[in-house]
């Protein structure tokens, strides 16, 4: 099966998502500001901080076949660097 990443995990969509996955067998690793203190941490690897860190997206990705991106900065925030950081910056390749 494969191995997912997913972005924005510890949220409500996302710890959905991962409920989800896990259910269909697949190894998930999760990527989130904070920790899913629910989670059954020997059936998710989790990775605390930011997307914008770009060591910790590389080894949360390392073994990682498909990621579902669920992290964002929602525009009521009106914080347009932060915004844009976030949700455009956050899913650019790294170099």
């Amino acid at each position: 099966m494969a191995k997912v990443l997913v972005t924005g995990g510890s949220g409500y969509f996302g710890s959905v998502l991962v409920d989800d996955l896990l259910a269909a067998g697949y190894e998930v690793k999760i990527l989130d500001l904070t920790r899913d203190t629910s989670r059954d941490t020997s059936r998710v690897a989790q990775y605390v901080g930011d997307i914008r860190d770009n060591f910790l997206v590389e080894e949360a990705m390392k073994g990682i076949d498909k990621v579902f991106h669920n992290v964002a900065q929602v525009p009521l925030a009106k914080n347009k660097e932060l915004f844009n950081s976030v949700n455009i910056g956050g899913t650019k390749k790294r170099a």
